[in-house]
């Protein structure tokens, strides 16, 4: 049996020295006092306040399948109703986001001036980005720095506890790309819906094609955005799941 060292004791380490364990001899490391990575939680003044990520959502299927092969999985909890009330502490003060997209001209973390500049994407034209941008940069690029600093930067802390800086869009929030490469906005490609922002990407795929097809051969054009049938019915059945670890509540 051969010995493997596994750096870095986050989800994806631990997950990993999980699965080498079957086989091989393996040795964890991590320079943090405790496992776990960006995903810890304390208990303050009879509150669990977590620092990281605190759900994922119960349609990523291989998460579920390997928190059952872990025997966690009568640890878990939906999510309470509650829980769609967002807050972001920004300046000393805790600022609501919005439950729907009207909304969000009411928001108290943007100057008048930053949701005049979030408007902007209405008007944005298809490209400028780079093929692997990151996700501050593409939310900069379509709604301002406000936008991105104040609410997609500490946002994605939440969710999956990295940096807007450094993540890729494609790689976390593919469909915004999707949208797009639909109608050049984010707002109007997400208004218009998966599947007719698909269906407005297949055209215009189809149009650059010489002979009618995006691989410019004599067949039908295929998708070109991961907006199908059994995605869209994953979406809708889609919900957010925390693990089942209650503090006491006043």
């Amino acid at each position: 049996m051969s010995r493997i060292a596994v750096i870095g004791g986050g989800v994806a380490g631990l997950a990993a020295a999980y699965r080498l364990s079957a086989d091989h001899d393996v040795v964890l490391f991590e320079r943090e006092g405790t496992p776990g990575g960006k995903i810890r939680s304390q208990s303050l003044d009879g509150f669990l306040f977590e620092w990281g990520p605190s759900g994922f959502l119960s349609s990523a299927q291989e998460l579920q399948a390997l928190i059952a092969e872990i025997g966690l999985a009568e640890a878990l909890t939906p999510a309470r109703e509650a829980a769609k009330k967002r807050f972001i502490f920004w300046r000393g003060k805790l600022h609501q986001l919005p439950a729907k997209p009207p909304d969000a001209l009411k928001m108290t973390i943007l100057s008048p001036l930053g949701k005049l500049r979030a408007l902007g994407d209405l008007f944005a034209r298809k490209g400028g980005g780079s093929d692997d941008e990151s996700v501050y940069a593409f939310m900069q690029r379509h709604f301002g720095r406000e936008v991105a600093e104040r609410l997609v930067a500490p946002a994605l802390l939440g969710i999956s506890g990295g940096d807007a800086a450094t993540t890729s869009l494609a790689a976390i929030f593919p469909r915004l790309r999707d949208a797009e490469n639909a109608t050049g906005s984010v707002i109007r490609g997400m208004m218009k819906g998966p599947r007719k922002a698909c269906a407005a990407l297949r055209t215009a795929e189809c149009r650059r094609s010489p002979t009618g097809s995006p691989n410019g051969s004599a067949t039908a054009c295929a998708p070109a955005c991961k907006c199908n049938a059994s995605n869209a019915a994953a979406s809708r059945g889609a919900s957010s799941t925390t693990a089942a670890r209650r503090s006491p509540t006043r």
